[in-house]
């Protein structure tokens, strides 16, 4: 009896019975498939997950931007010619999609801004990116932005090397469609509020020269016989109109760039000589392309000058073949001289 019990002692712990081994591996099998399942899902969803984050802040980073940028820029300055160059220095890689410029006058200085959206190969896809620059004189070097993410592949539908970005104009309000990677399509809409070239100067500490007018008391004068009476007298100074006695252009002929088709192969400089009480003056004149009228503040101090930007210092002005009418006028439109700049 002893010796039964020893013996089921050694057996209880000895190790696992069959039915014991058998329910653990059904346990096992049961676990490993659900762990695996789980897995799976999230590796066939990681793609699409970082593919959507992607996509979302292309949107993110095309709602910030854009809407400011077009709003600032006018009519005239919104263009869409993929050969045109971003207008910042040294730096216009890939196609322009939408090249938008302003400019702003401020105590008597004039600086010009670009927004530039471009769409620049990397690989065997592209991405969209924003070129933004200003200056006074000149444009400096751009700051570079990505609006998207990598677009690799293009989508169906597409030729090879054509941005999957289009813009369309429609009056005041500028649709800017992104066709992303899927197939999705991202579409933003917005609208310039800008209605001229340069915003609206800073009012100066220039004026004109006041009207003075001095009364002097009539006096009466007593002497041997009848009064005399000595009447008023009034004197009066005039404010000297503006007078805009000569305005030239050099040089007075320019040919346009080759690399940039109708942009200004060189700066011309338009100089006036005026006199009297001259103040606002503007430069108005018409390219002959899309751009329409465009104005230009002049110089504050001397030498009174505009200076219209070429091709190396970044302009971006379509100019049309043949002679263009520059007008200067003061700020109620009026005309007060003109010269002839000779586009080939």
């Amino acid at each position: 009896m002893l010796e039964r019990l020893r013996l089921g002692s050694r057996r209880a712990g000895g190790g696992f019975t069959l039915v014991e081994l058998v329910v653990s591996v059904a346990v096992m099998g049961i676990v490993t498939t659900s762990l695996s399942s789980g897995v799976t899902v999230v590796l066939r969803t990681m793609d699409t997950t970082t593919r959507r984050l992607n996509e979302t802040k292309d949107e993110q980073n095309l709602v910030t931007w854009l809407p400011v940028d077009v709003a600032a820029a006018p009519a005239a300055n919104v263009q869409t010619n993929s050969a045109l160059p971003s207008g910042c220095a040294n730096s216009s890689p890939g196609l322009n999609i939408l090249l938008l410029g302003w400019t702003e006058a401020i105590n008597g200085t004039t600086t010009t801004y670009v927004a530039n959206y471009r769409a620049v190969p990397n690989g065997t896809g592209m991405r969209l990116q924003r070129f933004s620059c200003s200056g006074t004189s000149s444009l400096g070097a751009p700051l570079v932005r990505n609006v998207s993410n990598m677009l690799p592949p293009l989508p169906a539908g597409w030729a090879p090397g054509q941005p999957p970005v289009a813009v369309t104009v429609n009056g005041t309000i500028v649709r800017f469609t992104l066709t992303q990677a899927d197939g999705r399509v991202l579409s933003v809409d917005t609208s310039q509020k800008n209605p001229a070239a340069t915003l609206p100067a800073v009012p100066t500490t220039t004026v004109p020269a006041p009207t003075t007018t001095t009364m002097v008391a009539a006096t009466t004068t007593t002497v041997a016989g009848p009064a005399t009476t000595v009447a008023p007298s009034t004197t009066t100074s005039t404010t000297v109109p503006c007078v805009v006695s000569s305005v030239s252009a050099s040089p007075s002929s320019v040919a346009a760039h080759t690399k940039a088709p109708n942009v200004l192969q060189v700066d011309v400089t338009v100089t006036i000589t005026m006199s009297g009480a001259c103040q606002s003056l503007q430069l108005q004149y018409d390219t002959g392309g899309s751009m329409g009228l465009l104005y230009q503040n002049f110089a504050t101090t001397a030498p009174f000058t505009v200076t219209l930007r070429g091709f190396k210092t970044g302009g971006t002005e379509i100019w049309t073949a043949g002679p263009h009418t520059l007008y200067v006028i003061n700020n109620t439109k009026t005309v007060l001289n003109t010269t002839t700049l000779t586009v080939s």
